[in-house]
C-alpha cells in the first residue's frame, strides 16, 4: 500500500494518515512535487492528491484510488469492523463526515484570496463559517449513539479504542480550524505551547469538539507520528503556515483577550 500526496503538505492526506497511523497499518509514502509537470491520470486519477495505491483483490493488479472520502471508506471497509448501526445513527455519522468535508473545502476555497486571513475577510469567515461549523458539530456530538459509532475496539491492539474514518476526517477539520485560530480556540493538545498572553480554549466553548480531536490525537500510533508532521495545510501561498501564524498573532490574540 502506498499513499501519494503533495510534498511537505498535510492537505487532504492528513485524515487518511490519521486513520492509517491510529490503526497501525503499514504503508509507504510517495511525495509528489507539483513542479514535476504533467500528471498521469493512471497514476493520479482526477488529477488531484492524495492517491492510495492498493492491490485490486479481483484482478491482482495495483490500482490507484482517488478522493479522500472514497479512500477513507475503502480503508474502513477493509480494516474496520462492520458496525450494525441503525439507519438514523448511520445517517448522522455520515452527516458529520460530510459537514467536515464541506468545511475544509470552503476553507481551501477562501484561502485563494491573498487577504483571507485579515479583516474584514477574517471576521466574515469567523461569523459565517467557523462559528456556525463548530456550533453545529458540537450539537451533533451530543448524541451518545453517534459518538460511540465514531469509535470501535481493535481486535489486534489489545482492545484499543480506534477512530472511524468519519472521526479522522472530523478531527482534521477541527485541527485545521484551531491552527487558524490557535489562541481563541486553543485545543487541549496545544495548551502547553501557549505560555503568554490571553488564551480561550476550545474545550471551554465546544467541549465535545475538543474531546474528539484530543482523543484522536492521543491514539498511540498518532501521538508518535504527529511529532514529525508539517504545519503546512495547502499549496496555496496565502495559506502558508507562516502567514497563518503571523495573522493569528495580530488578530486571534486580540480575540482571545476579549
Amino acid at each position: 500500500m502506498e499513499l501519494a500526496y503533495w510534498a511537505g503538505i498535510r492537505g487532504l492526506a492528513y485524515p487518511i494518515q490519521l486513520f492509517l497511523e491510529s490503526h497501525g497499518i503499514e504503508y509507504n509514502t510517495w511525495t509528489v512535487d507539483k513542479r514535476e509537470g504533467r500528471i498521469n491520470l493512471k497514476e493520479i486519477p482526477f488529477q488531484c492528491l492524495p492517491v492510495l495505491k492498493v492491490k485490486d483483490e479481483e484482478s491482482g493488479e495495483t490500482v490507484a484510488l482517488g478522493e479522500t472520502h472514497a479512500i477513507l471508506r475503502y480503508l474502513e471497509a477493509k480494516y474496520g469492523p462492520q458496525q450494525q448501526l441503525s439507519l438514523v445513527t448511520q445517517a448522522r455519522v455520515d452527516a458529520l463526515f460530510s459537514h467536515a468535508e464541506f468545511f475544509i473545502e470552503r476553507t481551501f476555497y477562501r484561502s485563494a484570496s491573498r487577504t483571507w486571513l485579515e479583516p474584514p475577510e477574517r471576521d466574515e469567515a469567523i461569523a459565517e463559517v467557523y462559528m456556525p461549523f463548530l456550533r453545529s458539530m458540537e450539537n451533533a456530538l451530543q448524541d451518545k449513539k453517534v459518538v460511540e459509532a465514531l469509535w470501535h475496539k481493535s481486535e489486534g491492539q489489545n482492545g484499543a479504542r480506534l477512530p472511524s474514518a468519519a472521526a479522522c476526517f472530523v478531527a482534521s477539520a477541527f485541527t485545521m480550524l484551531t491552527d487558524i485560530m490557535p489562541y481563541s480556540l486553543a485545543r487541549s493538545s496545544t495548551l502547553k505551547s501557549k505560555t503568554d498572553g490571553a488564551v480561550k480554549t476550545l474545550a471551554s466553548q465546544f467541549p465535545a469538539c475538543d474531546k474528539l480531536v484530543t482523543d484522536v490525537e492521543a491514539c498511540p500510533g498518532v501521538k508518535e507520528w504527529l511529532g514529525g508532521v508539517t504545519d503546512e495545510w495547502s499549496l496555496s501561498p496565502p495559506f502558508a503556515a507562516q502567514l497563518v501564524r503571523e495573522a493569528a498573532e495580530r488578530w486571534d490574540r486580540t480575540r482571545a483577550g476579549q
